[in-house]
C-alpha cells in the first residue's frame, strides 16, 4: 500500500453525510475525476453542500451515494474496504460490543496494535508526544489535543487515508 493510488470518479452524486459533533446535511458533487496519491496532503475546499463532506465520507467508507467509482490501484473497491483503509481525524473507534462505549485514547491504542502488530505502544506515544493526561482522556473529553491523539489510533490501526473536517468562522 506504499504506493497507494486512488481513483475517484463521480458523475453525479447525492450524499446524505453526518458529521460528528455537526448534524446531517445534503452533500451534491458531479463531474468529479481526480487521482489521489499515497503520501500526499490534499485540501478539499467548497461551500456548505458543495460535495467535500460526501466525498471525504465516500473516501473513508462512511457514506456512499449512486454514481460512484472508487479504483484502488487499478482496482474498483467497495465501501466497506474503504472503511478498512480510512477514518476521520477527531474520531475514534470507540464502539465496544453492542453497546457505545468510548474508549480512553490508549485502550484504543492498544485495540489498534492488538490487530495491526505495527509497533509498541511506546513508540507511538513518543512519536505523536502523547501525555499521561491524553492517553487517559476519551477523546471527547480532550479539546484541540483530541487531533494528535486521534491520528495516534489511526496509526496504530495502520488506516492509510484520514480526514479532517475545518470549519470555517
Amino acid at each position: 500500500m506504499n504506493d497507494l493510488i486512488v481513483n475517484v470518479q463521480i458523475s453525479d452524486a447525492m450524499f446524505f453525510s453526518k458529521v460528528e459533533g455537526y448534524g446531517s446535511m445534503i452533500d451534491d458533487l458531479s463531474d468529479f475525476k481526480h487521482s489521489f496519491v499515497g503520501g500526499k496532503i490534499y485540501g478539499l475546499i467548497g461551500e456548505c453542500g458543495s460535495g467535500g463532506w460526501g466525498l471525504s465520507s465516500m473516501l473513508c467508507g462512511k457514506d456512499s451515494a449512486r454514481g460512484c467509482s472508487v479504483m484502488v490501484n487499478g482496482i474498483q473497491v467497495s465501501m466497506s474496504k474503504m472503511k478498512e483503509w480510512g477514518w476521520y481525524v477527531g474520531e475514534g473507534m470507540e464502539q465496544s460490543g453492542r453497546f457505545y462505549k468510548e474508549k480512553s485514547v490508549i485502550k484504543q491504542i492498544r485495540s489498534g496494535l492488538k490487530v495491526t502488530e505495527k509497533c509498541d505502544e511506546d513508540e507511538i506515544i513518543k512519536l505523536f508526544g502523547l501525555s499521561d493526561r491524553q492517553l487517559g482522556s476519551k477523546l471527547s473529553k480532550l479539546s484541540f489535543e483530541r487531533w494528535v491523539a486521534s491520528v495516534a489510533i489511526g496509526y496504530a490501526y495502520d488506516f492509510r487515508i484520514c480526514f479532517i473536517t475545518l470549519f470555517s468562522l
